[in-house]
């Protein structure tokens, strides 16, 4: 491929890369956008193909320059002030909706500039439609996927412009119209793209990181462009304080971090010993109505009990210490599971740092477990939880529950409830006693129970088998899916009747809402804990992230052995297991690099601000300035050592391989600096030798350089075309003439 078609070819690819980066950032809001880019990377290649033979007529394109116009105004009218209106387009500003619906138009007029171009300056013209695609898209685009895209266009776009350069000089030098370069140095565009592009970046990001940033939300556009209901249809997981069962839509993975922790035993000394699907209590919802669940925790009762000191259990080989660092903006603060409580009312074992030693009052414990204070007026939190690591993780005792706090978690509140876990039951317990009190506590009324507290409750011996049956039945029993998206079959329903009778697929909030409901029904205290499971590892550190928030159920059961009854909390988890993807090594890597990469791209680039910008600053403190130095003085070095071996190649002697070559573009550039010749169109390089040779005898200082070029022209047939190696010693003495001949001042 000549260096002409290459140079087309990589400004195509810019232009191609261009209206790729605008099409997809766009396409959430104009569905129109995929037959769009179709036809845009269409019409781009035929032109490539044309090879710049075919022109579209000045008529023609003032002609498609006016449909565009035309066609713009009635389409901006079209979508934002009629009723084929976009729907998002109805509840923003008319100067909002306008600007995503300029992407199609960019790219139309680009497609008529580049049909039209004739001259080689007019490819410029086209590099600058093409980056108003590309500042376009970067208002629109939120995703990890533009980043990727948009470095790929602008790598591509500074080898386009490198060999735009080198062809305007070829065009300005007079005898190097027809030079073909070496195709060993037809690479040179790539590294000039990398190389620039690994410059910016070293100037940019420093930039970008340290100069002063604004607190405020992430940059998603499109979120903040849809309406309300596409906003909740598109909603991402994460902790709430409540849950409403009413919404309908599909959530989607959110990958920011919630907070981070490190593991130690109680004199510091680093541990491991956590479970991989360890829990974080975030909050209790006890209160169902009309399909929302809220918590009665959160309002100050006389059962409430502060935390009043930093009390510590003593030390054990069982003991661990978790030191939790929340940087973000939060409504609750969390602690691992399972929370024991302490003989003492409201000695817990938590211990508060920041962002106030004296203010212990963060945490207090009511309704039998430990809870934070719903106002956290501050951005940064780091505590301390003492947890032990031998202890049960799926029972602990129900200690200080008032009777009346129990009466309250025996409130259903679904129409119908009692009658479908009748129903239920009997089909799960074999055991004919029981199935005998099931009967009798509710008769078959052929329909559904509109009161269910008629119905009685169970033996409380039966209580613990009654959670783990209708537990296993919503999690392993396999008539039930987890997904993320919710939906509903009958409106007259219930939502959580619906989900269990109709719908029977959804997200852990469904199915702990379901289980928490058919164990009141039955007589059982239950209620809904949210907060999140698992965690990742990342540079060293433990990650709790948005997509690990979580649902579960707290059931309060008789205590197993003999004595007086006491009463203890079973942890029950009734989502079905989402089967981790069981590919290649190599697909579960590329997994772990996606989710990283995305959680960098979110935090550090969308959501970086002052609060980021600190623990940057942190993180930068003169322990670590020695790493910090190193690396950046690693970043620094590579590229200066990358340019001195390519300066150092370049100034060194070539092998004979290429001497013949090499030699005749470096004598045919001296002589162009230095005399003014006249241009032949398809001149050989022996015309050209025969051209310069009285030149060069006429002038005093290069009379003895005369014979010079015809030697030069011979060297190169023998190797491009005979394939005759130079010998060194030619090699030496003509590679000096050619320098002494470079320094001889110009000659007009």
């Amino acid at each position: 491929m000549t260096h002409a078609r290459i140079t087309l070819l990589l400004n195509h690819l810019a232009l191609a890369a261009s209206g790729l980066c605008l099409a997809v950032v766009a396409m959430p809001l104009l569905p129109e956008m995929p037959f769009l880019l179709l036809g845009y990377l269409l019409l781009i290649s035929w032109s490539w193909r044309l090879g710049g033979r075919s022109k579209l007529p000045i008529w023609a394109a003032n002609l498609f320059a006016l449909a565009i116009a035309g066609g713009a105004v009635g389409y901006l009218v079209l979508r934002v002030h009629s009723e084929y209106a976009f729907e998002w387009a109805r509840d923003v500003p008319t100067q909002v909706a306008v600007i995503p619906l300029l992407a199609p138009i960019l790219m139309l007029l680009l497609l008529v500039r580049l049909f039209r171009s004739r001259k080689p300056q007019d490819m410029l013209h086209l590099h600058g439609v093409a980056l108003l695609q590309v500042a376009l898209a970067c208002v629109l685009a939120s995703g990890t996927l533009f980043g990727f895209l948009l470095t790929a266009y602008f790598v591509i776009a500074l080898c386009a412009l490198a060999a735009n350069e080198s062809r305007r000089r070829q065009r300005e030098s007079p005898l190097v119209e027809d030079f073909t370069p070496p195709v060993a140095t037809r690479g040179r565009w790539l590294r000039f793209g990398l190389v620039w592009l690994l410059v910016v970046m070293l100037v940019a990001v420093p930039l970008f990181l340290l100069t002063p940033r604004l607190d405020g939300p992430n940059w998603e556009p499109l979120s903040r462009i849809g309406n309300p209901r596409s906003r909740a249809a598109g909603a991402k997981t994460g902790f709430s304080d409540e849950i409403d069962l009413q919404r309908v839509g599909t959530l989607t993975n959110d990958d920011s971090v919630a907070f981070t922790f490190e593991v130690t035993d109680l004199v510091g000394n680093p541990r491991t010993r956590l479970p991989s699907d360890q829990r974080w209590r975030g909050g209790v919802l006890d209160r169902y109505e009309t399909g929302v669940w809220r918590s009665e925790l959160t309002s100050f009762s006389a059962a409430t009990i502060f935390q009043t000191g930093t009390p510590r259990r003593p030390a054990g080989q069982d003991q661990s210490r978790i030191h939790f660092d929340l940087q973000e903006k939060t409504t609750a603060l969390f602690l691992a599971e399972p929370i024991h409580p302490e003989p003492t009312p409201g000695s817990l074992p938590i211990a508060v740092i920041e962002p106030d030693r004296q203010r212990p009052s963060l945490f207090f414990e009511t309704g039998g477990t430990v809870l934070s204070t719903t106002y956290l007026p501050h951005s940064k939190y780091r505590y301390t939880q003492d947890v032990s690591t031998e202890a049960s993780r799926t029972r602990y005792p129900a200690v200080r529950v008032s009777d009346l706090y129990q009466i309250r978690l025996l409130r259903c509140g679904a129409p119908g409830m009692s009658d479908l876990t009748a129903r239920l039951l009997l089909q799960l317990v074999e055991d004919e006693p029981l199935r005998q009190a099931i009967r009798e506590r509710h008769p078959e009324k052929g329909g559904r129970d509109p009161l269910p507290a008629q119905f009685e409750s169970l033996p409380p011996g039966t209580w613990f088998r009654i959670c783990k049956l209708l537990e296993d039945h919503l999690a392993r029993s396999g008539s039930f899916t987890y997904e993320m998206a919710s939906s509903r079959s009958d409106l007259s329903l219930d939502p959580t009747v619906d989900f269990l009778e109709n719908v029977r697929r959804g997200s852990c909030e469904r199915y702990a809402s379901g289980l928490t409901l058919m164990l009141r029904s039955v007589g059982i205290p239950a209620r809904i804990v949210k907060g999140y499971r698992g965690w990742d590892t990342e540079a060293g550190r433990y990650v709790v992230r948005q997509r690990h928030a979580h649902a579960w159920v707290e059931a309060m059961v008789p205590a197993e052995g003999p004595g007086p009854l006491r009463m203890e909390w079973v942890t029950l988890d009734p989502t079905p297991s989402l089967e981790e993807p069981t590919g290649s090594a190599i697909a579960r890597w590329w997994e772990q690099g996606r989710r990283s990469g995305r959680s960098f791209w979110e935090e550090m680039i969308l959501g970086y601000g002052s609060r980021r910008q600190a623990v940057l600053w942190e993180t930068l403190s003169p322990k670590n300035l020695i790493g910090v130095g190193a690396v950046a003085l690693l970043a620094a070095a590579l590229p200066a050592l990358f340019w001195l071996i390519r300066r150092r190649r370049a100034r060194r002697s070539l092998g004979p391989t290429t001497f013949g070559v090499t030699l005749f573009a470096r004598l045919r550039a001296a002589l162009v600096a230095r005399f003014v010749l006249p241009f032949e169109p398809g001149q050989t390089p022996a015309e050209f030798a025969e051209l310069v040779r009285p030149l060069l005898a006429d002038h005093p200082a290069t009379s003895d350089l005369a014979d010079l070029p015809r030697r030069v022209v011979e060297s190169y047939y023998r190797e491009r075309f005979g394939l005759i190696l130079a010998d060194p010693s030619e090699v030496a003495v003509l590679s000096a003439e050619v320098d002494r001949l470079r320094t001889i001042p110009a000659r007009s």
